[in-house]
């Protein structure tokens, strides 16, 4: 898809993952990720991650959000062929050569997107905002089993009002770093 943003996440045992979104006949537009293990030299086979086939004559503007650690890799992306619209949430256990069932995040909201994703050596941290009753807020859940399982979705603490479009990062201390819009101010927390 020319206009579903490509993403990137490295593991330690060398590999890069690139994330991006499938355009197959019939305009499906489908999440993928492949794999580099040679430094870039070449690429293997492009991997759907999951989900109802998302059929849309157009560009959806939704990356597939990625997050790898050794053989795990995770994807947290916008379906919109999903009802409501929502976030689905995949993940490897073979290095990105295959991927388990996806299955759907917060699906009490009306709607759910812009996913982060971070695997810092303490778990694996999903943020996102979503309209659950109001404004969009930012949402997050942990898992420290490899994505086998989640805590509850529960919002950031935030100030009022709109928060939106969240990055994360692992940080050194184990834990995890999400920036996010708010208003017109860029917060942080950790």
């Amino acid at each position: 898809c020319p206009c579903c943003q490509l993403t990137a996440a490295a593991s330690g045992g060398g590999a890069v993952y690139l994330g991006s979104r499938g355009v197959s006949p019939g305009d499906v537009r489908m999440p993928t990720v492949t794999a580099t293990r040679d430094g870039g030299a070449t690429f293997g086979e492009r991997i759907a991650v999951g989900g109802t086939p998302w059929q849309i004559d157009g560009c959806p503007l939704k990356p597939t959000a990625l997050a790898a650690e050794d053989r795990f890799v995770y994807t947290l992306v916008h379906n919109g062929a999903e009802q409501p619209p929502g976030l689905l949430f995949a993940r490897s256990t073979d290095g990105g050569r295959s991927f388990g069932p996806a299955v759907r995040v917060h699906p009490e909201a009306a709607v759910s997107d812009s996913p982060a994703l971070a695997a810092p050596s303490r778990g694996l941290y999903a943020v996102w905002h979503a309209k659950a009753g109001g404004a969009r807020r930012l949402f997050m859940q942990t898992s420290t089993d490899h994505g086998e399982s989640f805590s509850p979705v529960s919002e950031l603490p935030a100030p009022g009002g709109t928060g939106s479009y969240p990055a994360a990062a692992p940080a050194p201390d184990g834990g995890a770093v999400v920036v996010w819009q708010q208003g017109e101010q860029i917060l942080a927390a950790k």
